[in-house]
């Protein structure tokens, strides 16, 4: 995300499907709503470590 010098907010999207710049505000906010919620739902870098060591050791 990053805003322009006139305080237009626009965001980058990467994926497996393309990457995109989106400028219109609404389709900002709904993205950037998106990633919080994504962001509430994420481990933290440690707990993701503890899962992947426990997962190696049943392999």
């Amino acid at each position: 995300m990053m805003s322009t010098a006139e305080g237009r907010t626009l965001l980058f999207a990467e994926g497996q499907g393309g990457d995109r710049l989106i400028s219109k505000p609404e389709q900002v906010g709904d993205m950037f709503d998106l990633f919080g919620i994504l962001r509430a739902q994420a481990l933290n870098p440690w707990k993701s470590a503890e899962i992947i060591e426990t997962k190696e050791r049943q392999l």
